[in-house]
Order: C-alpha cells, then structure tokens, then sequence
C-alpha cells in the first residue's frame, strides 16, 4: 500500500515535470515600440526616450505602444493601458508567421471576460514584426539592448 502511493507520486511529478518542459515561449524576445510618425525619429526616438524616462513615457501617451516579450510572458504597455498576458500555446501558419493563444496573468484569471486571447505574429526581419489581434495588425521595431538611440 506505502508502495502504491509513492508511485502516484512519482507518476504525478513526472507529468507535471513534463509539462513544465513542454512550455513554449514567444518566437521572439525583448522590447518592441510601434513604429509610427508621432515620434521624433520615428521607432529611434521612441526606444531612447523609453531608455531615458521610462515606462511613464509611455503611459502618458508620450509615446506609441511597447511590447515586450521575456520568460513566456508579453507585457503590453499603451496610454493608459498595461497588461500582462502568458503564452498558453504556440502554433507556426508560415516561414515566420505564428498565432498563438495567451491567458491574462494570474491577478485576473478569474473573471469571465478575461478569456484566452489569439494574437497573430509575423517576423519581418530581425529588427521588425506585425502582431495583430485579428482587427488590427501593427508593425513593431525592435529597440537594440546597446546605447545607441535604437
């Protein structure tokens, strides 16, 4: 009987090993502004002043939106909005086109209008992408981990 019981729990720490093994992360990572004509020097700009003043650049409507995708999570930051979404599944459509399926983070999970999300991702190059949420698609440059002004 002991032994029946330390095997259901072998049995349920491998499954739950495997799951955390079979996570998936985001095809792409770091901070990604929105490429728009509202910013001096367009994404440059925008990905200086962020480095320079922050995540209230942003919020303030300084700024145009910032994505940023680290450890299977995607922090979206806009005027007067931020979020936090987790990848729940990832699935490849073309050469370098992706949807995937994202659940809000944890604080929210439990209200019923916080449902699962599809977002579509589509890399441009390695500097750009489009992610869309199925109304709009909106085009991202990557701002450059160095000092320069990207």
């Amino acid at each position: 009987m002991i032994h029946i019981g330390a095997m259901r729990i072998s049995i349920a720490i491998c499954c739950l090993s495997a799951s955390a093994v079979l996570a998936q992360e985001y095809p792409v990572s770091g901070v990604w502004v929105a490429a728009d004509s509202r910013t001096p020097g367009s994404a440059g700009g925008a990905c200086f002043t962020l480095k320079l003043l922050g995540i209230d650049s942003i919020m303030d409507g300084s700024l145009p939106t910032a994505l940023i995708f680290s450890d299977g999570k995607r922090i979206e930051a806009r005027a007067g909005y931020h979020s936090e979404q987790s990848i729940k599944s990832l699935r490849g459509m073309s050469d370098d086109a992706f949807r995937f399926a994202e659940l809000p983070s944890k604080r929210s999970r439990w209200f019923p209008w916080s449902r699962k999300q599809s977002h579509s991702l589509k890399i441009l190059d390695s500097n750009s992408i489009e992610f869309g949420d199925g109304a709009t698609t909106t085009r991202f440059v990557k701002c450059s981990s160095k000092n320069s002004l990207l």
